[in-house]
């Protein structure tokens, strides 16, 4: 029990992820992958689950011949001390960006559904102060209080589904054949790299415990998110037909503005921006979070609460200054951050853990 104190449990683990990928899949996974995949989006799931799948399998397969080291300590033993330091480095620094990224998308949703007349750094502020309150606590306190929001964040989502469903006409999902493999299979990488956060998460995997069952609650926890995508992105595009999806900057937010039920539920969206926002604030705490440990790791430190204050101030500026425009936010977004994701969570990720894995059985040998 002692070496569990302090330390979050698996599940909560899969809870936060869950939770944090929330927001970035309701922006993002809709119009990018209708861009593509067009009346055939809802397949892309089955895709995007069998990768996070192996990303799972592999992160299982590593921890276990590593015995259970910290993610950031096997990196270094992969490839080598030095190579580690720089990766860890450039994790680091693009964690924070992305960060200052979905810090600046929760702020500029709710200038543009409800607060227009309002200065967007003032949102900023609020959520950064209650980041950094929540994180003076401790990771602990967050899995708990996640605890309670991803239950909410699920009720009130599949409440405006059902909501939603009178609104989604076969038409709009309809033709699929063979022909829509290839577009569905080049719609996948977008949102498997957003799936592929998980490994964010386990660079800080000597703070969860519970890890020899990770095959088993991953699995519940992948179906759920390939489940509650292939609903999202059926109501969505069943609602607003592909090529609105893909021009529509909040997709989600357009479908639900088409609800009406006997006008009580005519401001419906307010919730939808409630449940957004409680998934805003566990992304950009758990994020950054992630990004303090590994400073810490980097320079060695034995705590990083001191830098905290330092650290919000950073990721405050960073936030305002990332673009100026919301036109130049959802370039940046589709072309940098997206392909930056891809390389870091896609791609290297699985390269270096098979490494890994390779060099132990040839030591095994």
């Amino acid at each position: 029990m002692l070496e569990n104190k302090g330390k979050i449990s698996l599940r909560q683990t899969l809870l936060l992820y869950l939770t944090l990928i929330f927001s970035p899949s309701i922006r993002f996974v809709s119009t990018y992958t209708a861009h593509i995949a067009k009346q055939a989006s809802y397949l892309m799931p089955i895709i995007a689950l069998f990768s996070l799948y192996i990303m799972f399998l592999l992160l299982d397969k590593t921890i276990k011949k590593y015995n259970d080291k910290p993610m950031t300590t096997i990196i270094t033993l992969i490839i080598g001390k030095t190579a580690g330091k720089i990766l860890l480095t450039v994790y680091a620094l693009w964690i924070l960006i992305m960060t200052a990224l979905f810090t600046r998308y929760y702020a500029e949703r709710l200038v543009t559904s409800i607060f227009s007349d309002t200065n967007i750094s003032i949102f900023i502020a609020i959520m950064l102060i209650i980041v950094l309150i929540t994180l003076k606590s401790g990771l602990t306190i967050l899995a708990r209080m996640n605890e309670i929001i991803n239950p909410i964040i699920g009720i009130v989502f599949f409440l405006l589904v059902i909501f939603l469903l009178p609104q989604v006409k076969l038409k709009n999902l309809m033709p699929i054949s063979y022909i829509d493999i290839l577009p569905v299979l080049k719609s996948s990488p977008g949102t498997i790299s957003l799936w592929g956060y998980i490994f964010f998460i386990f660079l800080i995997s000597d703070e969860i415990s519970h890890k020899e069952n990770l095959m088993k609650q991953s699995l519940y926890a992948s179906l759920y998110l390939a489940f509650y995508t292939i609903v999202l992105l059926i109501v969505v595009i069943g609602s607003l037909g592909s090529s609105v999806t893909e021009k529509s900057p909040l997709p989600f937010m357009s479908a639900v503005k088409l609800i009406s039920v006997f006008d009580i539920l005519e401001k419906i969206e307010s919730f939808a921006v409630i449940v957004w926002v409680l998934s805003d604030f566990v992304l950009i705490a758990t994020l950054s979070y992630i990004t303090l440990r590994l400073i810490g790791t980097i320079f060695n430190l034995k705590d990083e609460k001191p830098l905290l204050n330092i650290f919000i101030l950073v990721l405050y500026l960073l936030a305002l200054l990332i673009t100026v425009r919301k036109f130049d936010l959802e370039r940046f977004s589709y072309t940098v951050a997206n392909i930056g994701d891809i390389a870091l969570t896609l791609i290297i990720p699985p390269i270096i853990l098979l490494i890994g894995l390779m060099k132990k059985k040839k030591k095994a040998a």
